[in-house]
């Protein structure tokens, strides 16, 4: 800000046009509302706005002679891109904890379906268990009265009769 303070003095100095709100606040604005936090952050906003009035006072262009013209200059060129930049910076933040939170419902949801599938599994395997055991238990009993009827001797003939 102060090389643009000095370098608005050498250009009205040597007669030549100074621009108030050029390119170099509105990048200077944005970039303190973008990338710095905090204190510095907020020291910034009324240095822009100085840096822009003090310009437009060097200049002596209409906004030096009223002082509506003079709050203006300072706020455009000073705290709107710095509203910018805080915008896009919370955005994107906000965007990001969006997309972190869709990543955890994703692994909860996949973590829930796996539990529910092992849940499944370990029924169906609980279930065929029994059922093995029972078509086992039913194979001995079947077997031993095989055995009992055997070593009785053979069957009476019913036929017969």
């Amino acid at each position: 800000m102060a090389l643009r303070l000095g370098g608005a003095l050498v250009l009205h100095g040597d007669g030549l046009p100074v621009r108030i709100a050029d390119v170099g606040f509105l990048i200077a604005g944005y970039r303190a509302g973008a990338w710095l936090s905090g204190r510095a952050s907020l020291i910034i906003v009324p240095l822009l706005g100085a840096g822009a009035c003090g310009c437009a006072l060097i200049a002596e262009g209409p906004a030096a002679h009223d002082w509506r013209r003079l709050a203006v200059t300072a706020v455009s060129t000073g705290v709107l891109p710095w509203l910018v930049g805080r915008y896009t910076t919370a955005r994107g933040a906000y965007i990001a904890e969006l997309e972190q939170r869709e990543r955890l419902r994703r692994q909860e949801q996949r973590a829930a379906l796996d539990r529910a599938l092992a849940d499944e599994r370990e029924a169906i395997a609980r279930d065929l268990h029994d059922v093995i055991s029972h078509h086992v238990s039913a194979i001995g009993i079947h077997a031993g009265a095989a055995r009992l009827a055997l070593a009785a001797g053979p069957a009476p003939d019913v036929s017969a009769t």
